[in-house]
């Protein structure tokens, strides 16, 4: 297969088989707009994935787009998910940080004129987590097992919001001097 031409009238014969495969018609706006989310993908893996969902799908119908690029690619973490799960992890962190008084402070080390330095606990914390956090409003010390679950719930509304937020604005810097700038700013 050396042309897109040849790959796309490949996927178009791969959609047509396994539409007879489930008796369900295919229609050339349907075949496609499947065809065009399947071009990224390796042709073999396409075979692979098609192959699979007519050897193991047993309703009547033809699949979904969905279905197809699970069987093509593996089943893809929508980026809802991808957030909520990075939310729990940083919820997690926020559970383990010390208390918020002074002696709590993380040392970092000494700087160049010989004096300490310290990080606020939440110095491991990512943008959106640090927003968050302090969108609780208080400090850790007066939660309790009663009110911990609705803690972790405005936690997690609020660094959905945040994350959102931060990825409309700018796109990430790739380089790690500018990260760590861009992290220290506010502090």
């Amino acid at each position: 297969m050396g042309s897109d031409q040849d790959k796309r009238g490949e996927i178009a014969e791969l959609l047509v088989v396994m539409a007879d495969n489930f008796g369900a018609s295919l229609s050339r706006g349907l075949t496609k707009a499947i065809g065009e989310q399947l071009m990224r993908f390796p042709i073999e893996e396409v075979r692979q994935g098609v192959g699979k969902i007519m050897a193991t799908r047993k309703f009547k119908g033809m699949p979904t787009l969905a279905e197809i690029l699970d069987a093509v690619a593996g089943p893809q973490e929508s980026e809802d998910d991808k957030v909520l799960a990075e939310g729990e992890r940083q919820w997690l962190k926020v559970l383990n940080m010390p208390g918020q008084a002074s002696y709590h402070r993380v040392f970092l080390g000494y700087d160049a004129d010989g004096a300490p330095r310290y990080a606020q606990p939440d110095a491991y914390l990512d943008s959106p987590a640090k927003a968050a956090y302090r969108s609780l409003g208080e400090s850790k010390q007066g939660w309790t097992g009663a009110n911990l679950d609705f803690k972790k719930k405005s936690f997690l509304e609020a660094y959905r919001r945040f994350a959102k937020d931060q990825a409309k604005a700018l796109p990430a810097p790739k380089d790690e001097r500018v990260l760590k700038l861009v992290e220290g700013i506010g502090r």
